[in-house]
């Protein structure tokens, strides 16, 4: 849920995703 307020386009989010898997 963190992620969410960075103003990142919905093209990023499986690239978000990733990096949870990191985290």
């Amino acid at each position: 849920q963190q992620l969410r307020d960075y103003p990142m386009p919905d093209a990023d989010i499986p690239l978000i995703s990733a990096i949870q898997d990191l985290l």
